[in-house]
């Protein structure tokens, strides 16, 4: 049997199985941009009103820098484009001015939930779990808040379509290993302190390749460390000595 939980790329896996299936999913991309913290002094985020038609901004503190989103990419728009809009609405909540040459990164992030057509399942309005094609069990939407609730669910359809036998979960207590031997947060508050730490992190680059299935410069950069998140210029003076890791 199949667990079909590619994001993104689940209507592709589905019609591996069936070329006619119609669309599931629908894909939508947002930018935020992060910000040096100095104008967001404080523990203190903040969230502007909700009007008709127009998607709620929040400025939020994050990692001693300042989170501002969230914009949704409009179809064949670049994320340069999407942070010059992002700027241009947050500027009337704010007490100073802003531009470009605040912004220390920007990224994108996507979100994936089922049409309209399909309904809205088990999961909630924003997510479906859903048995089809006799032997795939497709899981689409839902948050990482959630995720293990999800994951215990689509077993459950499993289970019920006959596709696998139900038996004790192994993982239903088995904590999430912790690293003893590198602080990615302290190395990420290193960099934002200004501190040259690029030494500690090409050794947790390597460890990162030895033990933890690192495959590139931006796999522990941006997802091990957030420090690709925060500051663009950070990142990419720490990239060539990264990459030599993986070289």
């Amino acid at each position: 049997m199949i667990f079909n939980a590619a994001g993104e790329g689940a209507d592709t896996v589905r019609q591996m199985a069936y070329a006619e299936a119609a669309p599931l999913t629908e894909v939508k991309k947002f930018t935020c941009m992060v910000m040096e913290a100095r104008h967001f002094e404080g523990e203190y985020g903040m969230l502007t009103p909700k009007a008709k038609g127009e998607q709620r901004l929040f400025c939020a503190p994050w990692n001693r820098m300042a989170e501002v989103g969230v914009v949704e990419e409009k179809e064949g728009e670049d994320s340069g484009a999407a942070v010059t809009r992002l700027i241009e609405k947050i500027k009337p909540f704010l007490e100073f001015s802003i531009d470009r040459n605040n912004v220390t990164a920007s990224f994108s992030h996507t979100v994936v939930t089922p049409k309209k057509d399909f309904g809205r399942g088990q999961e909630g309005s924003n997510s479906l779990i859903l048995t089809e094609f006799e032997n795939m069990v497709t899981v689409v939407g839902g948050g990482w808040k959630n995720y293990r609730q999800r994951a215990e669910k689509a077993m459950t359809a499993a289970i019920d379509a006959g596709l696998v036998y139900k038996k004790s979960c192994s993982t239903m207590f088995m904590s999430i290993a912790r690293n003893h031997h590198f602080d990615p947060e302290a190395l990420d508050k290193g960099l934002a302190d200004g501190k040259d730490v690029t030494a500690q992190v090409v050794e947790y680059a390597q460890y990162c390749l030895e033990h933890e299935f690192a495959s590139c410069a931006d796999d522990v950069l941006f997802r091990r460390l957030r420090i690709g998140q925060m500051s663009a210029a950070v990142t990419e003076k720490l990239r060539p000595e990264v990459e030599k890791v993986f070289a």
